[in-house]
């Protein structure tokens, strides 16, 4: 579906760990992302509301990145 999405146009993708879908749509972009670079794709991500403090913040970021399954 994620592909589809993308062939279809839709360029901002909605990612969020609560709605578990950063692995999938990760995975379904990736040979996307090969053949058309990262710039064509606009990729969002959300922190609960009690992970806003600025070391918080920063602690879920990394954390993501560092999770090979939410990697793209």
């Amino acid at each position: 579906m994620r592909r589809a999405a993308l062939a279809a146009g839709y360029r901002h993708l909605d990612c969020a760990p609560v709605y578990g879908n950063e692995a999938l749509v990760g995975a379904a972009i990736k040979p996307w992302l090969a053949e058309h670079g990262r710039d064509s794709v606009f990729l969002t991500s959300k922190i609960w509301n009690d992970a806003h403090r600025p070391e918080l913040a920063r602690w879920v970021a990394y954390s993501a990145a560092l999770n090979p399954k939410s990697l793209l």
